[in-house]
């Protein structure tokens, strides 16, 4: 056995198959040039269009994109808050912290309740009247206010807010025995 005959076995291309071998190989090769080419072109495309995403944003989306940086971390659980509210009620169902309170008791709990409730709503615009005074003032020219107005004052945001604070505490711990007076 020579080493010319083991090859003998196989067919030999002819030179029309390869011609068409060619042919595809090529057309594939052309196929694939331009597939690159587009993907290429469109991926320049989207990477400008993704750097100069943020300038075309509508007033609206900025305004959006601007709470959701300020609000991010601070959620509200709808099912978690019907949850605690529920438990908050068994237990004051079960502890009945007004049955014990006569009637002029219960009606001056009731009414330094809401008094506190009025207080922390004047102190929540308070703050938030202070915080834009001050956001005006770092951000105002000081030749914006005339010589004759006095600028206004600003208070101490942290004694309101640690006044805030305290208001809030005195009503979560009064609120039960609020609530339970004012169904009965």
């Amino acid at each position: 056995m020579q080493v010319d005959q083991t090859h003998a076995n196989f067919p030999l291309p002819t030179g029309q198959s390869v011609s068409l071998r060619r042919r595809v190989q090529r057309r594939m090769g052309k196929l694939v040039r331009w597939l690159f080419h587009w993907l290429f072109i469109t991926a320049t495309v989207l990477l400008a269009l993704g750097m100069l995403g943020p300038q075309y944003y509508t007033p609206r989306e900025q305004t959006d994109i601007a709470i959701g940086r300020i609000t991010q971390g601070h959620e509200f659980n709808l099912a978690q808050w019907e949850i605690e509210s529920v438990q908050h009620k068994l237990q004051a169902f079960i502890q009945q912290p007004a049955a014990d309170l006569p009637p002029t008791e219960a009606t001056e709990l009731v009414r330094g309740y809401m008094q506190r409730a009025q207080q922390i709503g004047q102190l929540e615009q308070t703050i938030v009247a202070q915080l834009a005074l001050q956001s005006a003032a770092n951000h105002a020219a000081p030749t914006a206010n005339r010589r004759d107005d006095p600028p206004p004052e600003l208070l101490d945001i942290d004694a309101l807010q640690t006044e805030l604070d305290d208001l809030r505490t005195q009503q979560n711990a009064e609120r039960m025995t609020v609530e339970q007076i004012i169904q009965q």
